[in-house]
Order: structure tokens, then C-alpha cells, then sequence
């Protein structure tokens, strides 16, 4: 667990304009099929419209300001997005959909606010949100949900080893949690993304 909390310190470190800006991290894992991109685009668009483009991950969205730009990756049993800056993917409408065929985690910070945001999806539902998590602001609320036992792990060992539970270590628990996660070097050069010109509202 400690070396999971070590991966995700030593990748931010390695990309400090993650921390430092914003990001906005969201992983679903689906209980049947893998659904195709364009069934995420599905979910992220009004239309359904969008566009692959291999971008920078460090020039994110520039030159397409009114469109969300969303980075993705699959995998075996789901598929991450990823955002920054951008905040998108995080918001209650988004993971309700991506959430319908099964569970999304979601961490949002935002660096230059110190403010961060944990939540977890299941069928349709937020069932779980924590509101600065890496601050001193807001109590950690009760862990209930069998499925988040990992934040619970992961924020005792991080008391235990007199070490902060920060975005690093929070991401070590969406990791541990859904089986998916960045490899070190992630953040470096062009990785695909989907160009959404029509996202969903942002309230509902």
C-alpha cells in the first residue's frame, strides 16, 4: 500500500504542473460488456459527436476552448478519463452516466485553491462524496460502503506512517480500489483524447 502511495507521489512529482494547476481524474468499471469509445463519448455529449485527436498531455485542452477535451484510456475490465485543467468529468451529472452500467471513482484538485473532491457512482447514484480530502477544513465523514474500504486502508496507513493524506495518496486508493491506474511516465508526451463539442450540463 505504502509503495502504491509512493507511485503516485513520485508521478506527480515528475509532472508537478498536475498538483500545481488542476486535474480531474475519473475511473469506471462496467459490471458486463466494456462498452466502445464512442459509447463513452455516448455518455460524456448531448449527440454522441466527437473526435479522437492524439494531444499533449501538458497543453491539454489548448486551442479547444469550447469543446471538453477528455483524455482516455481502456483497459480490460474499464477505462479511465482524465482532465487538465478541467473539471468535467467530476461533476454529478457525468458520473450518474457513466456510472449506469456500473461504478466510477472520481478525484478532482484543484491546486492553486488547495481544494479537492473524492466521489464514488454506483447504478445511476453518487453514493459517496468527501469534500477536501487533503485539507484540514473538513472532517474525513464515515466510510461505510463495502466497496471504499480501501480509502479507509489507505487513510490509516498514511496516520500510521505520519505521512499526509494527500492527492497522492488518495489516487492510491482509487487505484487500489478499481485495479486501474497511470504508469509513471503517463504524463509525458501525446495520448489520445475525445474532443465532446456538445457536453452534457453540468447541473442537474
Amino acid at each position: 500500500m505504502i509503495s502504491t502511495i509512493e507511485h503516485y507521489r513520485r508521478f506527480l512529482d515528475s509532472a508537478p504542473w498536475l498538483e500545481e494547476n488542476s486535474l480531474c481524474w475519473t475511473v469506471s468499471r462496467p459490471t458486463g460488456t466494456l462498452p466502445a469509445i464512442a459509447d463513452v463519448a455516448g455518455l460524456l455529449s448531448r449527440s454522441g459527436d466527437f473526435t479522437v485527436q492524439e494531444l499533449d498531455i501538458a497543453e491539454g485542452p489548448l486551442g479547444y476552448e469550447q469543446e471538453a477535451v477528455v483524455f482516455f484510456e481502456m483497459a480490460n475490465d474499464g477505462f479511465f478519463l482524465f482532465q487538465s485543467p478541467g473539471s468535467y468529468i467530476g461533476e454529478s451529472p457525468i458520473l450518474r452516466s457513466l456510472s449506469l452500467a456500473g461504478c466510477s471513482w472520481n478525484v478532482t484538485w484543484t491546486g492553486s485553491l488547495y481544494a479537492s473532491h473524492f466521489s464514488y457512482a454506483e447504478t445511476g447514484g453518487i453514493v459517496f462524496t468527501w469534500k477536501g480530502f487533503a485539507g484540514h477544513h473538513a472532517p474525513k465523514p464515515q466510510i461505510l460502503e463495502p466497496a471504499l474500504t480501501e480509502v479507509e486502508a489507505v487513510y490509516q496507513e498514511c496516520q500510521a506512517s505520519s505521512i499526509p493524506f494527500d492527492l497522492a495518496a488518495m489516487m492510491a486508493a482509487v487505484d487500489l480500489m478499481s485495479g486501474q491506474g497511470f504508469p509513471l511516465n503517463w504524463a509525458e508526451g501525446a495520448r489520445p483524447a475525445l474532443i465532446i463539442s456538445d457536453p452534457l450540463p453540468r447541473s442537474a
